[in-house]
């Protein structure tokens, strides 16, 4: 068990959960107690909820559940439905009845595989406040052939990595709702529009990274099982890409298309592959699967990524040239300085000899003042002088 820390920081009471672990289910009878066992297993220093949303199952998957309930009744909530909501609106009502500062989602045919998962992540958004979720890795598993596979396929030498919005869009290396844990705060504030449309993990946790960053612990501790009866993972490779190439265009007007570059990037991807398993489609721009696939608008991508490329190219240019201009004014303002430090050298020099002037004007002024008193020391002897001499002469 990992080191205690002290949890919530008061924003949580004691009575209430730290953690919701929201168990999405329908018809999942054949899987639904492996996954509620892998969340058992967990071990924390923390309270946590299980929440099951059951999408009106057919099956046995409500008694299953029911079993699990009745053993730990503090611990589970079971949301029961007398109608069939669809995926995207059953996950909204599920996050709604959550009520942990933090949501841990497992998908009904899904399950954990480390004991650590629940504590890794958590901690993890506990200290990292830029983050509004964050994912493992995680192994992918083919029911029908019993093969495994590592998701994300990229390697990390660090132990997490931060990732932006924009590399989520130009490739979904997330892939699976339950790797991921998100901050309840952030999902509380997701517009209900978004509920409104078919929503995957992709679009989802899209809207989602655009709070903070999203991040990464490259520990394997899920699994992400693959089988006919999936939602998605049911349908066959083309439907899947036909799909896809149809929910990009929506999800890039929804994001007023913020993402533009990066959703034409990911569709030119699909449709890339598209021709590359199927070379009669371009020969036939009129094939339905070109047409939905926006084919003709193929160009229309090249162009649009060639317009921006020019954008681009304009941009530097004119960065290039302000640059230029800069320098040239850089140089004339030095010039200017050099002119002005060398006038302030001038002016220097000129005060220096107006000080020597103004000291030997002094000099003068005294030497002056000392003959003025001696030409009056002068003039009154002489005065003196010849009025005696006058007096003398009178006498005779």
């Amino acid at each position: 068990m990992s080191e205690a820390i002290t949890w919530g920081e008061g924003k949580v009471s004691k009575d209430a959960p730290l953690v919701s672990v929201l168990v999405v289910t329908c018809n999942h009878e054949q899987y639904i107690a492996e996954a509620l066992s892998s969340v058992l297993m967990q071990e924390c220093d923390f309270q946590y909820e299980i929440v099951v949303a059951d999408d009106c199952s057919s099956d046995g998957t409500p008694a299953i559940v029911q079993s699990f309930a009745e053993k730990d009744p503090h611990l589970f909530r079971v949301l029961h439905s007398p109608h069939r909501h669809g995926v995207t609106r059953n996950y909204q009502r599920a996050f709604g009845a959550c009520r942990g500062e933090y949501i841990a989602v497992l998908e009904g045919d899904d399950y954990w595989t480390s004991p650590h998962k629940l504590s890794r992540q958590v901690r993890f958004l506990h200290e990292h406040r830029e983050c509004p979720l964050c994912f493992n890795r995680f192994v992918y598993y083919y029911e029908n052939s019993g093969r495994f596979t590592l998701h994300p396929a990229f390697e990390v030498d660090t132990p997490y990595k931060l990732i932006s919005s924009e590399e989520l869009v130009k490739d979904n290396f997330i892939g699976n709702l339950s790797a991921c844990v998100y901050r309840k705060s952030v999902v509380a504030m997701l517009e209900e529009s978004l509920y409104a449309m078919k929503v995957y993990d992709w679009m989802f946790n899209i809207v989602l990274s655009q709070y903070g960053l999203i991040g990464y612990l490259p520990e394997v501790m899920s699994a992400y099982r693959k089988h006919a009866s999936g939602t998605f993972a049911g349908l066959s490779v083309e439907e899947q890409e036909q799909e896809m190439l149809e929910l990009i265009d929506i999800y890039n007007d929804y994001l007023d298309r913020k993402f533009e570059i990066e959703f034409m990037y990911m569709k030119n991807r699909i449709i890339e592959t598209i021709d590359s398993r199927t070379k009669y489609l371009a020969a036939d721009p009129q094939d339905p699967v070109r047409r939905s696939a926006g084919h003709d608008g193929k160009t229309n991508i090249y162009d649009l990524l060639l317009s921006r490329e020019r954008d681009l190219v304009s941009c530097r240019n004119s960065v290039t040239g302000l640059r230029k201009e800069l320098a040239e004014r850089d140089d004339t303002i030095n010039g200017l300085r050099k002119e002005l430090a060398e006038k302030d050298n001038t002016i220097n020099g000129l005060r220096e000899k107006l000080a020597e002037s103004e000291s030997i004007l002094t000099g003068l002024r005294k030497k002056y003042i000392e003959c003025e008193a001696r030409w009056s020391a002068l003039e009154q002897c002489r005065s003196w002088k010849i009025l005696r001499i006058f007096t003398n002469v009178r006498r005779r």
